[in-house]
């Protein structure tokens, strides 16, 4: 008799990814949702031959540009879509193999296994844009042990990256240190003066008819500010933001919040634990005046903190 193969766990949730994620894919198309949603996704493929590898020059020209030489050297919007699908399927692999499976309790293990599965995180692997690329390093950076990878390959795909490596567990738990530092020195990088602050946070970013998020700018730029930087985060953390802008687009983030409440509860983190979460988000809404924008640049800490606070308290959940 033959025997049957048998895979691994770690294997299998790799599988598993890569067919919802095409699943996903099929029905995006189905229900009218084309490759040219967003925005970017236009940008990107607009921009392929102006980003060849021959015309790299420094490490500078690929500092944020990283994505559109990806895309300019894949060449094509199916191969684009299938690199994004296999990368976040490698990102639930290496959570997989780093978080999950040394964890004890069978009903965490399965909260976060559900949580690896998070609606926007997918529906990011169906698009051109450079968010699951940002996840997928953001991930080696956090939970392997190739860590410093993740840092240079992030960093080049999104320069406010370096603000997602305050969570690394190395450093994590000088937080209220770090973070402050990473803030002034980032300002100080790109040359953020007062003028142009005020004017950005002055300004509308709503690009969406649906996008029925306050921004606040009505009551003057400081005060709107600081209502963004309250409401804003425990909208997303919550899920509220869907009473105020109840559209079909943004129910799958709705489902994303509820899927990341249900495992939070399960894993007992505190509020106390989730402040520093609560920190950056609320940072990313003083200096992103529009909500679309904004979740997307939160996103990657937002698809992951579960993991990250059992990693960072192994102790507790490891075997």
């Amino acid at each position: 008799m033959t025997k049957l193969k048998t895979y691994k766990p770690k294997t299998v949730i790799f599988i598993i990814s890569l067919i919802i994620n095409i699943f996903a894919l099929i029905l995006e198309r189905l229900i009218g949702i084309g490759w040219d949603f967003h925005v970017d996704s236009v940008t990107y493929i607009d921009g392929i031959k102006n980003y060849e590898l021959t015309d790299i020059l420094n490490l500078g020209d690929l500092s944020n540009n990283l994505h559109y030489y990806v895309v300019s050297l894949l060449g094509s919007i199916e191969l684009v879509i299938g690199y994004n699908i296999i990368l976040a399927s490698l990102t639930n692999k290496i959570i997989y193999d780093n978080v999950i499976c040394k964890i004890s309790s069978k009903s965490v293990k399965l909260a976060l296994i559900i949580f690896l599965f998070n609606p926007y995180k997918i529906h990011l692997a169906t698009t051109i844009l450079k968010d699951t690329a940002i996840i997928y390093f953001l991930t080696i950076a956090l939970f392997s042990k190739f860590s410093i990878i993740g840092i240079i390959m992030g960093g080049l795909y999104r320069n406010a990256f370096v603000f997602y490596l305050a969570f690394n567990r190395k450093i994590s738990k000088y937080f209220y240190i770090t973070f402050p530092i990473i803030v002034i020195w980032y300002f100080y990088v790109i040359g953020f003066s007062y003028i142009t602050f005020e004017e950005h946070i002055s300004s509308e970013m709503i690009f969406r008819e649906f996008d029925k998020i306050p921004t606040f700018n009505q009551y003057g730029p400081f005060v709107g500010t600081f209502l963004r930087a309250i409401v804003w985060p425990i909208s997303v953390l919550t899920g509220s933001f869907f009473i105020l802008s109840p559209s079909l687009q943004y129910f799958p983030l709705f489902l994303g919040s509820l899927f990341l409440l249900f495992t939070l509860f399960k894993i007992k983190i505190s509020i106390i634990k989730l402040f520093p979460f609560f920190l950056l988000f609320s940072f990313y809404a003083i200096i992103t005046p529009g909500f679309t924008t904004y979740y997307r640049y939160i996103f990657p800490i937002l698809s992951l903190i579960p993991f990250i606070h059992v990693f960072t308290n192994k102790k507790i959940y490891f075997d």
